[in-house]
């Protein structure tokens, strides 16, 4: 008899209406987001450097089939063979200063939010942009003319793939 009982009561509440039941969601305004595939000229050199630079640089102890991808990332560009040399060496430098920057940063802010204050990401910007801004100089002085011209050429297109929030290019 219970288990009688207990069908109908599934079979009953089974089939009434169901009502929505109110949730509670927290909404982000809708950050603004620059296409570079349909505003390549709104995405900063730098900051397309940057990010060029954190895709395709490896640190010192790159795995090979880490460095088999950044050959392939490389041979994208046309360099000749002396300027991707060059252009590895300085990639290498770039990534090794970059995660020693991170690594930094992360264990002031580790100390900050511990203290339940904010880090202070401005000085961070600033060290990373400076990082960005030697490296971009490193190589500008270091290639042959053509492959200066070649690599600028190729990171300036290569806006066209990335997309960035307002945010991160008014920084």
């Amino acid at each position: 008899m219970k288990r009688i009982l207990l069908a109908f009561a599934v079979l009953v509440l089974g089939s009434l209406p169901r009502q929505a039941v109110p949730q509670q969601t927290h909404q982000h305004p809708p950050s603004a987001v620059i296409d570079g595939s349909v505003h390549p000229e709104l995405i900063p050199d730098l900051t397309a450097y940057r990010l060029w630079f954190v895709t395709v640089s490896h640190g010192p102890n790159a795995t090979g089939a880490e460095l088999k991808h950044q050959a392939a990332q490389l041979s994208r560009t046309l360099l000749n063979a002396d300027d991707q040399t060059i252009v590895i060496g300085i990639l290498t430098s770039f990534k090794t200063q970059y995660l020693s920057l991170i690594n930094s940063y992360n264990k002031v802010a580790t100390v900050a939010w511990a203290k339940g204050e904010s880090p202070n990401a401005a000085d961070f910007k600033l060290q990373r942009d400076q990082i960005v801004q030697s490296t971009y100089n490193s190589l500008k002085t270091s290639l042959s003319a053509s492959g200066w011209a070649t690599l600028d050429a190729h990171v300036k297109a290569e806006k066209r793939f990335m997309r960035l929030s307002q945010g991160e290019v008014a920084q």
